[in-house]
């Protein structure tokens, strides 16, 4: 038969020196909250030092005294927990403020809450067919990864001889469009008008070209 576990709070004559002994690590910790925080609480709470001098009224007015001290460092603690927020939100809005002025890049990526990812490379490992090398020094791995990223994947550089050439991919962006004439592009070298010279030099705001006709005569 499970026997039923008995509260000290209903039955406080069922205290026992165990419920003393844990009590006691309590109140330290108690007492040491009430001294951190003393300014929370009107008057400070002053705890029995044992349980077992309690009577049934003083557990009623002692569970009172706990429930009422813990919604106030409950309180304390959300009003602490918005200061905080608080204070980062304005502190990430003068940075952000401060970027615009120094660092334009930071305030875009800001803004756009983007971040980019990083890898630390603190040391490179050579697999080299006769000599293992193990590099430590930022000045080798530098040059190391350099080499690698130079050298790993060999790049072709011979340009296609002919258009069809190319892969199917490339070939049908590189043709030439149908919707488009290409007697487009024969008038491209040649001289413009003196009407034209005209035209466009008298066309610019004033203060940014010379009168056309003084540059003419």
């Amino acid at each position: 038969m499970q026997s039923e576990q008995i509260s000290p709070y209903e039955y406080p004559h069922t205290l026992s020196p165990s419920h003393d002994q844990k009590w006691s690590v309590y109140l330290i910790r108690l007492n040491n909250i009430f001294c951190l925080y003393n300014s929370t609480f009107t008057i400070v709470p002053v705890l029995p030092l044992t349980l077992s001098s309690c009577q049934a009224d003083n557990f009623n007015k002692l569970f009172d005294t706990l429930s009422h001290s813990s919604k106030l460092l409950r309180g304390l603690h959300l009003l602490k927990e918005k200061e905080f927020q608080d204070s980062s939100i304005k502190a990430h809005i003068e940075n952000r403020d401060l970027n615009f002025d120094t660092d334009i890049s930071s305030f875009i990526n800001s803004v756009l809450s983007r971040s980019h990812r990083k890898i630390v490379l603190d040391r490179v490992f050579i697999n080299h067919p006769t000599a293992l090398q193990l590099l430590t020094d930022p000045k080798d791995i530098s040059d190391a990864v350099v080499d690698h990223f130079q050298n790993a994947i060999p790049i072709k550089s011979t340009s296609p001889l002919h258009i069809f050439a190319l892969p199917d991919r490339w070939h049908s962006e590189y043709s030439p469009m149908n919707n488009v004439s290409p007697d487009i592009y024969d008038s491209l070298l040649s001289p413009p008008f003196l009407e034209e010279w005209l035209s466009t030099v008298s066309s610019m705001p004033n203060g940014k070209a010379s009168d056309p006709l003084h540059d003419f005569i």
